[in-house]
């Protein structure tokens, strides 16, 4: 064994073979034969390790110890200090740590195991911008410009981490790729999935398959103010808007106030803007109120994620105590605490009465129980406002009261829910047993006694029949 040292001047040793180069700066090497040629085996102590490509540097290690083994391109290192990797000039990854490694220059390839640590760079138009990676091993290969990292990955990017068993970082396009499950932590929020592709250039984020989201209120950190279950959730960083996220797929959205259901939608952080579409279902905790539509818009306060007003449309249809309301359109006003709707709007009361049988109602003596049970009505007009507190409603614009074969119409009317009836003013008339309509200044309709009562009667209307002539 030959051993050659050099002390306090640097030695250069270059191998070149085919394409592929090492170059070793040390102040300290020993070149070990072991039996064969000098050429073949290399040992190095405290040393830097750059590996070519052609005429550009592919990369460049620091380790403590660096060998090469019978292809003189291929390098084995052991505890990497210092890494860094390189495509066409610029830094891709740099402040690569790791127990062990080995690299290629020909083959262009780099492999590092054992608590590995790097800073992947992101090259954008503004300003460089750094992925910190934490993995059990490292694959990176320049000709597809991709990383591999497996093993207890940990991926940071500006307070933003991925905990997860696998990740692909494609250096070209800055993109994150997760095939397997992760969860992604920032400061307000928890997202768990089975994917997730991120492009780190315009910040969009998508997640796959049993997604799970939890947002949390800065004055309440350990107890989420959100939950939203979906199959696909996509986040935008908008600098106008704020930050925007999408979701599809059996949406499950639910705050401490309300929960909702649709087959898509988007909520706007910044704003606290909610959009639901695709068989939507909103309900108000508090009251159970429960509203059926196509679309949904609400808005959601920021600081304690409750809802202050939302307006749907398409099929409305609310289930509201034992009232049932339908129309073309609506919204909710939590500070009034009132629902509106527009459009044929409709209001049956006591609609539950339909969940008993008719033959078993007949049998029920309870005087308190007959009187839940008595005949729907039904109250139709072009605008319709309830009270959520006191279930009082007023209607406005061509009314129509009906129970039983009883009808009456005007172009205002309210109902008191105390006292179970409903006031018509305005235009009014009421329909006779024997089919005449009798106008009178006031109706009252006695929902509890099935009764309606003209006061101060006006005028009837008669209908005359044409004698037909032969």
């Amino acid at each position: 064994m030959r051993s050659l040292t050099f002390w306090g001047v640097w030695l250069l040793l270059a191998l070149t073979v085919g394409a592929g180069a090492f170059v070793y700066h040390t102040r300290n090497y020993t070149l070990v034969s072991g039996g064969l040629p000098p050429e073949r085996v290399v040992e190095m102590n405290r040393l830097k390790v750059v590996g070519y490509r052609g005429q550009e540097k592919a990369w460049e290690i620091e380790s403590a110890y660096t060998w090469t083994g019978v292809d003189k391109n291929t390098g084995f290192f052991e505890d990497i200090r210092n890494g860094t990797l390189f495509e066409k000039g610029r830094v891709v990854m740099a402040g690569l740590y790791a127990h062990k490694g080995k690299g290629d220059s020909q083959r262009e390839w780099l492999e590092a195991e054992g608590a590995v640590r790097a800073d992947v760079y992101l090259q954008r138009p503004d300003k460089i911008r750094y992925l910190n990676v934490a993995c059990s091993k490292l694959y990176y290969n320049s000709n597809i410009r991709k990383s591999i990292a497996e093993g207890a990955v940990s991926l940071n990017y500006e307070g933003s981490v991925i905990d997860t068993q696998k990740a692909e970082i494609n250096h070209e396009n800055n993109e994150v790729f997760v095939p397997v499950g992760f969860s992604l932590h920032s400061v307000r929020s928890i997202v768990t999935a089975q994917e997730l592709w991120a492009d780190l250039d315009t910040e969009v984020t998508t997640v796959n398959r049993d997604v799970q989201w939890w947002l949390f209120d800065a004055d309440q950190p350990d107890q989420p103010s959100t939950t939203l279950n979906c199959q696909q959730l996509t986040f935008l960083l908008n600098d106008t808007s704020g930050n925007e996220v999408r979701f599809n797929g059996r949406v499950k959205f639910i705050r401490s106030d309300h929960e909702a259901f649709a087959g898509r939608g988007s909520y706007q952080d910044g704003k606290g803007n909610l959009k639901l579409q695709d068989q939507v279902e909103l309900v108000l905790v508090d009251r159970g109120t429960v509203i059926h539509a196509r679309e949904l818009s609400a808005r959601i306060v920021t600081a304690d994620q409750s809802l202050t007003e939302a307006t749907f449309s398409g099929d409305v249809d609310i289930q509201e105590r034992d009232k049932a309301l339908r129309s073309e359109r609506g919204a909710f006003y939590r500070k009034r605490d009132m629902l509106e709707l527009y459009g044929n709007a409709q209001m049956h009361v006591h609609e539950f009465r339909d969940l008993i049988r008719p033959e078993s109602a007949e049998r029920i003596e309870n005087p308190t129980v007959v009187s839940a049970l008595r005949k729907p009505a039904l109250l139709m007009a072009d605008m319709l406002q309830l009270e959520r507190k006191t279930q009082n409603a007023q209607a406005s614009g061509n009314v129509l009261v009906i129970q039983k074969e009883q009808r009456a119409r005007a172009q205002h009317a309210r109902y008191i829910e105390a006292e179970d009836i409903i006031e018509l003013d305005d235009q009014v008339s009421i329909l006779k047993d024997n089919g005449e309509w009798i106008s009178a200044r006031r109706v009252v309709a006695h929902l509890n006694e099935e009764s309606f009562e003209a006061i101060g009667q006006v005028e009837t209307e008669f209908l005359l029949e044409r004698k037909r002539q032969d």
